[in-house]
Formats: structure tokens, sequence, C-alpha cells
């Protein structure tokens, strides 16, 4: 239990400390007046730790307990990774649809870049930091 709480904090802060720069450096480059938004960027960032940090308390409590039920049942890592990281991108989605999913439809295009930023540092973490599951022979 204490390990798959380690690793979840692991991939959790990590999503919370690189997701916005992620996003930043991403908006910046898409935008037209790429020096002007890049000094933007800092302020977002910012801006966005705390919030993100408070407003994903809950999915973080939710892939704790999800992934210390997947290592739970003893599949190969692989299988556990590939699951642990589609649990990450519905925990992820879920809640920025609920909170900014609706506003304007057609801002949509550029709504799903903000969690795709997370999406993929989550998924990133997911394979890249240790976890050690003991695999079944099945």
């Amino acid at each position: 239990m204490k390990q798959t709480l380690i690793y979840s904090l692991k991939i959790w802060l990590t999503s919370v400390l690189v997701g916005p720069a992620l996003y930043g450096v991403y908006d910046a480059l898409t935008r037209p007046n790429f020096f002007h938004n890049l000094t933007a960027v800092g302020g977002f960032y910012l801006y966005s730790l705390p919030y993100g940090l408070v407003l994903s308390i809950p999915s973080w409590v939710l892939f704790w307990l999800s992934l210390h039920s997947l290592t739970m049942l003893k599949w190969n890592w692989v299988t556990t990774r590939i699951l642990i990281s589609i649990v990450a991108i519905i925990l992820t989605f879920v809640p920025f649809l609920l909170l900014f999913g609706f506003d304007d439809p057609a801002s949509n295009a550029t709504f799903l870049a903000w969690p795709m930023a997370y999406c993929f540092v989550l998924v990133a973490g997911v394979w890249y930091y240790e976890l050690r599951v003991v695999a079944s022979s099945t």
C-alpha cells in the first residue's frame, strides 16, 4: 500500500508541475504572437499550480485507490500499466469536462490541448516510474 501511495504521488505531482508548463509551451507555439505568449506562460504556470494541485486531489485519491486495486490483482506489469494509463486518462478528462467542457462549444478544439498535456505527463509517468508488481503465472 505504501508503494502504490508513493508511486501515485510521484505521477500526480509530476503532472501538476509539468502539465501546465507543457500546455503553456504548446499555447505559445500555436499562437501567432509567440514571444508575447511565451512571457504569459510564466503567469499561466503560476496560476495553474495551486489550482491544479487543489482541484486534482479527488482525482489523485481515486487514481491511488484504482492503482492499489489493480496491483492487488497481480497481473503482469504491462497489463497493469495499460490499465493504470486508462484510469489516468479518464480521471484527467472527466474533471476537465465537468469544470470547463460545456462552456463554449466553439472552443472545444483549443480546450482539448489542456487536458491532453496532463494526460501525456500522467501516462509517461505511469511508464517511467518504477512500480514493482508481483506477476502471476497466468
